[in-house]
């Protein structure tokens, strides 16, 4: 899930021709509401009318929390997994993508997929995204930190984070900052890896300045569109510094979390601990026959003894 910073010419046609009618060629229809239009396919409306009450509930959330607006409105699409998704992103996005925003112009595309990430997850991230591309300019702020920003605030499922994180520290695989602006270009373990160092660094971030202190920084980068400037001033540190810091908590918060995960057990302790189960049963086996063994020859011998104390008293 990420933003996409350029216009698709054909859907900027699309929605010019598409005007205020409710039913739209192609059989796209829509909903609206206040500052929000939700365009779906036939059999979709009860769907398309929770992402209208969702967007209208979380755009105002998003503004109150950073200290920005939303001007213009926000255009959603519901798009079918396969075909229309592909048509509809020009087939430029990575096959693991979830939603794309184009946030110039406050578009949004979920990709409807019963087996992805829960459509409210996503559409919350992709909101991230819009709302950050209405108030500044097109590579500004960097990607760490919207991806980090849109990830924390959509509640994306955190499990998994932990176990990328200690599998990366202890293969030294750990992704610098200044590289996840490249996301788009990685291997979906790559870019588990990335969303899941984004998310930890804004997290980290919260902690430490608390939601006032994101919205200081981003209302000094507002007023002087200077990304360094704006952290230094609002965390005290420049940004080498914190990742030296991010890296460091990874180090030592990250290590064995891995061993903890539910497919590490299935595939690995389970089979390990059946093995060394299977060991102990033939050990335990093995020590009760060589008991019984020792007791057989023990009863030999005594019975041979007799024998022998019988003939040695015989006249």
């Amino acid at each position: 899930m990420f933003a996409v910073k350029r216009i698709f010419p054909f859907l900027v046609a699309f929605l010019f021709l598409c005007g205020t009618a409710e039913a739209y060629p192609s059989g796209w229809r829509v909903v609206r509401g206040d500052s929000v239009r939700v365009f779906y396919r036939d059999g979709r409306q009860p769907l398309a009318k929770d992402v209208l009450a969702l967007s209208r509930r979380t755009l105002p959330d998003l503004c109150h929390l950073l200290g920005l607006s939303f001007p213009g409105e926000a255009f959603i699409f519901l798009a079918e997994k396969g075909t229309e998704w592909e048509n509809a992103t020009r087939r430029s996005l990575p096959e693991w993508s979830q939603g794309v925003a184009l946030p110039d112009v406050g578009m949004v595309f979920l990709k409807l997929d019963a087996a992805g990430k829960d459509w409210r997850v996503v559409l919350r991230h992709e909101l991230v995204h819009v709302i950050l591309g209405k108030n500044f300019p097109p590579g500004l702020i960097p990607r760490w930190f919207e991806e980090g920003l849109a990830t924390f605030y959509s509640g994306e499922e955190k499990g998994n984070f932990s176990e990328v994180l200690s599998r990366a520290n202890l293969t030294g695989s750990l992704i610098p900052l200044g590289e996840i602006e490249k996301v788009l270009q990685f291997e979906r373990g790559k870019a588990s890896l990335a969303y899941a160092e984004s998310f930890l660094a804004v997290k980290l971030l919260i902690e430490s300045i608390g939601w006032e202190g994101i919205r200081s920084l981003l209302q000094r980068l507002q007023e002087n569109h200077d990304w360094a400037a704006a952290f230094s001033a609002t965390l005290g540190m420049d940004e080498i510094d914190f990742e030296w810091y991010l890296e460091k908590h990874i180090h030592e918060h990250y290590r064995w979390n891995f061993l903890l995960q539910s497919d590490f057990l299935v595939w690995v302790i389970v089979p390990f601990l059946a093995v060394v189960g299977f060991l102990a049963v033939r050990f335990r086996k093995y020590r009760r026959y060589r008991q019984w063994d020792l007791e057989e020859r023990e009863l030999t011998e005594e019975e041979s003894r007799g024998e022998e104390n019988q003939d040695s008293e015989l006249p």
